[in-house]
């Protein structure tokens, strides 16, 4: 940052410039007061450590692993959450083999840095986790697995913990036996894992205009938002859309039922065909009034919360002079998270069993049983859930409203540009806010009550995936996730008889690259038996390491709420057919 503010032009420039300066070096003298401190508790490699970094680049493993850490706290107290660890198989390899080389570090003392190192970002307690990325192809296309790839992983199973939370990336061409060593995890139960699909990753990265160099480079930032390592900035949940709230709409004249205002006044449709143009009509309204409230947060990013630490660290911003918040970076996306797509999906679908083929209500009794919350229509509700189709069992009278949704969603909020010199980007996941949106939103045409959890992520609602997993991922696989530029996750759950037995570490891998030969983009799984989650209930005391991935990411079973439990347990019960 001082080279390049000699040819800084503009004072708006060399401003950035001192002020990237200034919070690095408030950082490299924080490290020296740290390094006095852990010499007082006796930690004298840690203390060695911290002062190398503060005057220079690291040089061994210890201090890339501390700079790491220190970096995290200065990002997180600037305000801005560090939604990944970047790609530690490649970022580290180095200092690992000079290490190794130089007589400084064995396998055995690297390994406990490391664990160390992870045990050091659980103890941190973030909510959501800390994403660590591992595998893919290198610029040559050929599949990265190093030491480190195998120490990550082997540490994750010995370890068992939810966080951090790991990424592997793998693809067509990935060998089997690597696969395998970290499908093995999740037979252990240790689901902490998000794994990508190279293939269509790669493509979506194309498609948005990114070099083939950059895509290399990809990570999963938080939970599973796609972005390029050290040149983009994600800028995730943007927004967030329910997107079974235009459902209200559509019956009542482009209002919620509380008589609030979604989108544009509408007669009531006469049948299925038109409820779904109306539909995608409210919810086109409904996206153009999120992304234009984004667009203006955007505009006052730079003035509200400039960020000179984390703009520090991207070399484009620094060449550019610029804040990352002012589209300092090689890439400035911001991501739309679309959520419920199940719930939206099964309505439609409902309205046309119901309305259409069946002929047990008229659309304007409909609007009237959903506003009262099915108040004494429980007959009819109950043949909206038992009867009517449902997304996530490969049942293309709902995976195809689905998949119009899916299209029309993402060609909208692709197109849009965003307010820091970029575009918005669909994103189709809701993490665990299927439930504040479920709060907010009137009982729905698939026999949803109101006030209840919408679905989550791209799962089918709780307790209709009936056909298992694998249907599951065939309804998914419909879609084109390469226009999922925000990320796009299938929640899977997988017994654990099958997982453990007949299935096991090579049966899971042959699993996941089904779906990705299918077009999946990105799947995590949990694997467990509903009857442990049964008794994990009754008898919470025998169960204190029982881990689940809720949505994007890992928990223990214990320390769920009650209500989530049994949202949980319905899912389980429906995939796993117990």
């Amino acid at each position: 940052a001082r080279k390049r503010r000699e040819t800084a032009k503009t004072d708006d420039e060399r401003l950035f410039l001192d002020c990237v300066t200034e919070v690095y070096d408030a950082l490299s003298r924080l490290c020296v007061r740290w390094a006095a401190v852990a010499e007082m508790r006796r930690m004298p490699a840690c203390a060695e450590a911290l002062r190398a970094i503060a005057e220079r680049p690291p040089r061994t493993l210890r201090e890339a692993l501390q700079l790491s850490l220190v970096y995290d706290r200065g990002q997180e107290a600037e305000g801005e959450c560090v939604r990944s660890q970047g790609l530690f198989d490649r970022l580290y390899v180095k200092f690992y083999r000079d290490d190794l080389a130089a007589g400084r570090e064995t396998r055995a003392s690297a390994k406990a840095l490391i664990a160390d190192y992870f045990t050091r970002l659980y103890a941190q307690g973030h909510p959501n986790g800390k994403n660590i990325g591992f595998g893919g192809y290198d610029a040559e296309g050929v599949p990265v697995w190093n030491e480190l790839t195998e120490l990550g992983f082997a540490l994750h199973d010995e370890l068992n913990r939810p966080n951090p939370k790991l990424t592997y990336r793998f693809g067509k061409k990935t060998p089997r036996e690597q696969l395998e060593k970290v499908t093995r995890c999740l037979a252990n139960g240790r689901t902490s894992i998000v794994f990508a699909n190279e293939e269509i990753l790669s493509e979506m990265f194309r498609r948005r205009g990114k070099s083939a160099e950059d895509i290399v480079q990809y990570v999963l930032v938080g939970c599973y938002e796609p972005g390029i390592q050290g040149r983009e900035i994600v800028a995730s949940m943007a927004a967030e859309v329910n997107l079974a709230k235009p459902l209200e709409a559509v019956f009542n004249n482009g209002k919620d039922f509380a008589g609030f205002p979604v989108g544009p006044a509408c007669p009531l449709p006469e049948n299925a065909e038109a409820f779904e143009r109306e539909y995608l009509r409210q919810l086109d309204a409904m996206i153009g009034a999120a992304v234009a409230t984004a667009r203006l947060c955007e505009q006052a990013w730079y003035e509200l919360n400039p960020s000179p630490f984390m703009s520090g660290a991207y070399r484009d911003c620094i060449a550019k002079a610029k804040d990352s918040s002012q589209g300092g970076c090689k890439y400035n996306q911001s991501g739309i998270m679309c959520g419920g797509i199940g719930t939206v999906a099964d309505s439609l679908a409902a309205v046309r069993y119901l309305v259409d083929e069946a002929k047990l209500v008229t659309m304007a009794e409909f609007g009237e049983v959903l506003r009262a919350d099915w108040k004494d229509r429980e007959g009819l509700r109950l043949r909206a859930v038992r009867s009517a189709p449902k997304w996530g069992n490969n049942d293309d009278r709902a995976d195809l409203p689905a998949k119009r949704i899916f299209d029309a969603v993402a060609a909208r909020i692709n197109a849009e540009p965003n307010g820091h010199g970029g575009t918005f980007q669909a994103g189709f996941w809701s993490i665990d806010l299927d439930k504040p949106f479920g709060d907010c939103t009137a009982a729905t045409p698939d026999g949803r009550k109101a006030k209840t959890p919408i679905s989550r992520n791209n799962s089918a609602t709780a307790g209709c995936g009936k056909e298992g997993p694998t249907a599951l991922l065939l309804s998914n696989a419909k879609l084109d996730l390469a226009e999922s530029p925000d990320g796009h996750i299938a929640d899977v759950i997988l017994p654990a008889s099958l997982a453990k037995a007949s299935f096991g570490a090579s049966g899971i891998a042959a699993f996941l690259r089904s779906y990705f030969e299918m077009g999946g983009q990105s799947i995590h799984l949990n694997c467990f038996d509903p009857s442990t989650l049964r008794d994990a209930m009754a008898h919470p005391e025998n169960y204190p390491d029982l881990q689940v991935r809720v949505c994007g990411w890992n928990v223990r079973w214990n320390a769920l709420s009650r209500r989530e439990q049994l949202h949980f347990l319905a899912t389980a019960e429906a995939q796993t057919g117990h």
